[in-house]
């Protein structure tokens, strides 16, 4: 990365930041909040497995043909949200995210001696959730800080979307929204969030739980 760019992203932040600092565009209250952005989603391990043959003789071990281990990639995906405000503090939320992370999965300790190898192939993975948004700041702040929790329907698809696998999704995080215009007498803004996610069943391999990280960036509308 050049130069140039480092100054441009960091002069853009600024400008973000010094519009978002004036109160007058988040005085008014909005009932709905609408957001639409990208999301990035960690990857995690799926476990490991092995193929085995059952011995011939009584009280023998398994006879392990070849191990194996997969694993899920980072990747970006879409993030999209509609929030309905309860109270001064509380917001109920509704999202979609959508994301198409690649699933890789290595064999190796053949027992005839084969070479390692690793096959791959491009999944798809939508959680349909609810969530909880706590504010941390007085109305009327253009930069509000907020805590979240939410619980959701995983649903993963893979060998070219002919089988589906289903689990559910918890999550934990935070984040701000930046207001800083209006547009039609609606409010804009910028909001970020990082989220915790636990995953159960699904797309698991032998492996029911596990968890990931996620950031997302998203541009929010108030109505």
């Amino acid at each position: 990365m050049s130069a140039r760019t480092i100054i441009r992203m960091a002069a853009a932040v600024v400008c973000l930041l010094t519009c978002a600092s004036a109160p007058a565009l988040a005085q008014k209250r909005y009932q709905l909040e609408t957001t639409v952005g990208g999301i990035w989603m960690g990857g995690y391990s799926l476990g490991s497995l092995d193929a085995n043959l059952i011995a011939n003789q009584a009280g023998g071990g398994p006879y392990t043909l070849f191990k194996t281990s997969s694993s899920v990639g980072s990747t970006g995906g879409l993030d999209a949200r509609l929030g309905w405000r309860a109270s001064r503090i509380f917001t109920v939320e509704g999202g979609l995210t959508w994301s198409r992370p690649q699933l890789s999965t290595r064999l190796f300790s053949d027992v005839e001696g084969a070479a390692d190898v690793t096959a791959t192939e491009k999944t798809s993975q939508y959680i349909i959730e609810g969530a909880v948004l706590a504010s941390l700041a007085r109305p009327g702040r253009a930069i509000t800080p907020f805590v979240r929790a939410g619980v959701g329907y995983l649903r993963e698809l893979h060998d070219g979307n002919s089988l589906v696998q289903t689990g559910t999704s918890l999550h934990v995080g935070g984040g701000a929204t930046f207001w800083f215009g209006a547009v039609a007498r609606q409010a804009i803004g910028l909001r970020v969030d990082g989220r915790y996610y636990m995953l159960h069943n699904g797309l698991n391999l032998g492996k029911t739980n596990r968890s990931m990280g996620a950031l997302s960036g998203s541009v929010v509308f108030g109505f």
